[in-house]
């Protein structure tokens, strides 16, 4: 079966992963297909969105069975990886040109970062899928300790706010050249706005900050951009999802959009989708806000080389990507500390 479109990625997540609940399989369908909509700003109705997922070329179903497959012959049975974390990783490698490479690899890099006591298995996996994708074999060891050493450094400014969460930024921050000292301190700036303006939701306007610091545009006028667009589309209620969402508005705040243009373009995508009715029912208020703007982003994002205010395409695209896989890691973690009370 050629995916052809969400649903279609849906079903084939569906078929593999039986025991999830149908708002994660549908995630993971995003992140299956998310890539296909890069550049396509006219991906604005329901005709185009289908039209952009026909260019997916993988035979879904049996290659997440392939991947399944690999995963449970290469960790141990009481690994998380073969529990809540099987999902995510699960796409990701059929994602990739050789899934069994990606799975050695990202095994390894997780291996290599230190455990911290704020760190769990989930964000060391995503931490780890991070690194892999976007570092040379030779550099690995020496991202890892940058990302521990950032992850340290965050922990010192704000010891009560920095979670397992951040350790996936600290290694964007990682990978981000020699501007650590700087982009550290323009995340300070950036989150002494923030934290005015969104008392009850530090930790992630931290998480905010992190995303909003990579660019070279002044502190105040980007953090002001970024309150109106949250703003604007009531990014409100407390969600296992939240904190995803937060931060892909944090990236559409970069592009040069305006803040109308933004969510009038985020309004039609949701309506769009809406009428996809066999797949849009299946995500919950905060994780379809989250789908709808990330597929905006994507859309407005050219080629990976290009740069937007100091900040690579190919960087906010993983900072994205990143962000589906968090909200998917959080959810299915919630759900597998359930199933153990």
């Amino acid at each position: 079966m050629k995916t052809s479109s969400f649903t279609d990625s849906f079903i084939s997540i569906r078929q593999q992963f039986k025991g999830e609940y149908s708002d994660r399989q549908a995630l993971a369908a995003f992140l299956y297909l998310m890539d296909s909509f890069s550049g396509k700003r006219t991906t604005l109705n329901s005709e185009k969105i289908m039209e952009a997922s026909e260019e997916n070329e993988h035979n879904a179903n049996e290659r997440i069975a392939y991947c399944k497959m690999i995963v449970k012959q290469k960790v141990r049975m009481t690994s998380a990886f073969r529990d809540h974390l099987m999902l995510p990783l699960v796409i990701r490698m059929a994602l990739s040109k050789d899934p069994e490479a990606y799975l050695n690899g990202v095994l390894g890099v997780f291996d290599t970062i230190r455990p911290t006591y704020f760190t769990g298995s989930g964000q060391r996996l995503i931490t780890a899928m991070v690194i892999y994708e976007n570092t040379p074999e030779e550099l690995v060891d020496y991202i890892c300790e940058r990302t521990y050493k950032i992850y340290e450094k965050m922990k010192i400014e704000h010891p009560l706010l920095t979670g397992q969460e951040d350790m996936a930024f600290a290694a964007l921050v990682a990978l981000d050249g020699e501007r650590i000292d700087s982009v550290i301190e323009e995340m300070e700036d950036c989150y002494k706005i923030l934290k005015k303006e969104y008392v009850s939701k530090m930790s992630a306007m931290q998480n905010v900050s992190h995303v909003l610091s990579l660019t070279d545009e002044d502190p105040k006028k980007k953090t002001e951009k970024y309150i109106a667009l949250h703003n604007a589309l009531s990014a409100g209620r407390k969600s296992n999802g939240l904190g995803s969402l937060l931060i892909v508005l944090a990236v559409l705040s970069i592009l040069d959009m305006t803040v109308e243009e933004t969510v009038r373009e985020v309004r039609e995508m949701a309506m769009a989708l809406r009428r996809m009715k066999r797949f849009s029912r299946k995500f919950d208020s905060i994780d379809f806000k989250l789908i709808s703007c990330a597929l905006v982003a994507m859309c407005h994002l050219p080629e990976d080389h290009v740069v937007i205010h100091n900040v690579q395409v190919g960087f906010l695209k993983t900072i994205l990507r990143t962000s589906i896989i968090t909200a998917l890691v959080v959810a299915q973690s919630s759900l597998a500390i359930s199933s153990h009370r």
